[in-house]
Parts: C-alpha cells; structure tokens; sequence
C-alpha cells in the first residue's frame, strides 16, 4: 500500500484555490504541493488494467491501492478549486484527465496572456502624483511577467522603455539619460534612478527650466506683494541701459575700483594688450548650465550664457593651449546632473569684427553639446 510522510508538513505549502485565473503559477505551487505529498505520479499515470482471468489477490489488492491513491490525489486537487470549477471537473474519473483536462482549458489562453502582460507594458505610463520608485517597481515587476509569459525582451529595449516612460518633470533627466554614450542596464537605469529621486527629496529642488531673464529697474511702479516677489528672477546680471551722450557715468570702474569712468578708459588699464582676453581664476567652481543646452547642435558654435559661471568647450581641436585633467573633476549641471571634466586650456574666439577674444581655463566637457561664454565672468573681466 502507498503512504504519504510528508502530509502533515505539507499543509502549510497547500495553494490557494484557483479560480481560473494565474493558471501557471498555481499549476508550479500545486506540482509542488503533490510532491511532497508523494503522489505526483497519478498526474501522468494510467490506472493499471488486470487481464481478464488474473485472480492473483497480491495483483488485486495493488490496484485496488492505486485506484484509492489516485482517488485521493484527485481530492486534493479537486479540493484547490472554488466551488463552480468543483462541480465542472468533479465527474472525471482519475488524477491524470483531471490534470489534463484543467491543462487544456487554461494553457490555451496563454497567448491571450502573453499579449494582455505586453499591452500592460507598453501602455504604462509614469507619472509626478505617484513616488517615481514605486512606478519604477510596477514596471519592472510587468517586465518580469512577460518573462514568465516564455517572452524574451532586449536589455537595450527595456532600457530606452524605462526611459521614456519618465513622468513630465523629468524631462531634464530624460535628456541626460538619452545623451549618455556608454551603454546602461536596466540595473544601472534603475541606480540612477534612485539616486536622483533621493537628490530631489534631500534637496527639494523644482524641476523647471532656469531662464536667464534681464532685471528693469520698477522705478515708479506700485510695489510687488511677496508672492510675486518671490518669482522675480534672479539673475545677478543687469543689462545696463546706454547713456545719454555727455552723461557722467555714475558706476564703479572694474579695473581699480573708482567711482565715475568705465574700466575701458581707465588710465591704469595694462598697456601692450592687444587682444581682449576673459582671466578666470584658477580655483574649482561649480559650473550651472541651462537645459537648454543640452540638446544637439554646430559643435562649432558658440553661445553667449548670463546662467554659466565658466567656460566651456566641446571641442578638443578648438584649444589652443589644453592640460588634461589629473583628477575626476565633475560639471555640476542645472538639472542636477553630472559631467566630467576631461580637461582645461586656453581658446581664441575670432569675432565677427575681426577682433579675436581669448577665454582662459576653458573647461573641456564632451557630453555638453554647445560650446558656451560665460557672461557671469565676461562681466567681472570688465565687459559690458
């Protein structure tokens, strides 16, 4: 007779009922289940079949043993269905129809599933009313289902999938992502990910564009509340209104620091220096970039940037001078990115009127995809 040792250790990996949806993963924890019960084998066994004539009782009573495990085997099974899936399947006659029959039902609408887990996958959408990591977890557990479904997908595919799917106010980052040249895992995608979320709630940074706006003086005008004092823009550069001819000028000079004459005529301006040439300081600085440039563009191009506080090139051949970095400098970015610094030099700008502008200290970023001029450091080097 057959026995079954395990029973009571069994109960507590007994399934859930099925209730004719998931067939595949109850059909895994149900072989499971009837494994440990020592009874797998009535799912693919027919039931023994005595010649006519045989009278054997040693042969007998081994079926009559098979046919009473078998009957329990089909309880259990039959016992792991709601009760209208009872009283369809509860008429067959042995372990291995029942199993068959649940198989044939069920297994038949996998193609039906596999294209119902892809539709859910190419119709998430992420978006800001909902923690991105949790979004980012829902995807990743559709992605997994598809697997399940026997599908297999593309790493790069779900890379550059995870990607777009980024809410609205990611959309700097999305760029950032979209711009990087070596490529990601999934992993990596979902790291940064995770990094950049907990910037954002460290610092509470609004993700919205900055844009350079030029400050008019409101003489005259009623006085602002403080809401809308705090959305004036604060750009430390004023754009300075042309004088009236034979007007005294009234600001500090940037050379020696007088009051009443421009640093162009100044009389203790260096002698011999024929071309106007931006010095920078040679301590680090945090560079703030607009993301505005980081779309494509003439690399050959300059852009004239009030928001950049440095220099910065894309171009390698454009340096005339070029001392690579020694250390892993990082370009802090205004959407909270970061690029590498692979160098700094000197480069000559020639103007449209032939003069040629000289800008030190040039940071070289290949990952930027305009070459800009900071206004910030024009002004203080006396331009205006």
């Amino acid at each position: 007779c057959l026995s079954f040792p395990l029973r009571s250790m069994a109960q507590g990996l007994m399934p859930e009922k099925f209730d004719g949806k998931g067939f595949k993963t109850w059909q895994n924890k149900m072989l499971f289940y009837m494994s440990n019960l020592n009874c797998e084998k009535f799912l693919k066994e027919d039931p023994p079949i005595v010649p006519l004539g045989n009278k054997d009782s040693h042969v007998l009573a081994s079926v009559d043993a098979w046919k009473h495990a078998d009957f329990v085997c089909r309880g259990w099974i039959l016992g792991r269905l709601i009760d209208p899936l009872y009283q369809v399947y509860s008429q067959v006659r042995t372990s291995k129809e029942l199993w068959l029959a649940l198989e044939k039902k069920y297994k038949s609408d996998d193609a039906g599933c596999q294209k119902f887990a892809v539709a859910k996958f190419l119709e998430f959408k992420m978006v800001d009313s909902k923690p991105i990591m949790e979004q980012v977890d829902a995807l990743t557990l559709l992605c997994h289902e598809i697997t399940a479904e026997g599908m297999k997908i593309c790493e790069i595919f779900t890379v550059n999938c995870f990607i777009e799917k980024l809410p609205p106010s990611w959309q700097s980052f999305k760029n950032y992502l979209k711009h990087k040249k070596k490529p990601m895992s999934l992993s990596d995608v979902i790291t940064r990910l995770q990094m950049e979320d907990r910037n954002r709630a460290n610092f509470s940074l609004p993700d919205q564009h900055n844009v350079n706006v030029a400050e008019h003086n409101n003489n005259g005008k009623r006085k602002r509340s403080s809401s809308q004092q705090s959305l004036k823009p604060t750009s430390s550069i004023n754009f300075k209104k042309v004088a009236k001819p034979g007007a005294k000028f009234k600001g500090k000079c940037h050379n020696c620091g007088k009051l009443g004459h421009k640093s162009d005529v100044c009389r203790s301006k260096p002698k011999g220096n024929k071309k106007a040439e931006a010095n920078i300081t040679e301590e680090e600085m945090c560079a703030v970039v607009n993301e505005v440039n980081m779309v494509d563009d003439n690399p050959k191009e300059w852009w004239y940037d009030t928001g950049a506080t440095t220099h910065i090139c894309t171009d390698r051949s454009m340096f005339t001078t070029y001392q690579k970095s020694k250390t892993e400098e990082q370009l802090f970015m205004g959407n909270t990115a970061f690029s590498k610094i692979e160098g700094r030099g000197k480069v000559v700008l020639k103007l449209t009127s032939g003069r040629e502008l000289s800008l030190t200290n040039v940071k070289h970023v290949p990952d930027m995809r305009k070459n800009l001029v900071s206004g910030t450091l024009l002004s203080k080097a006396g331009f205006s």
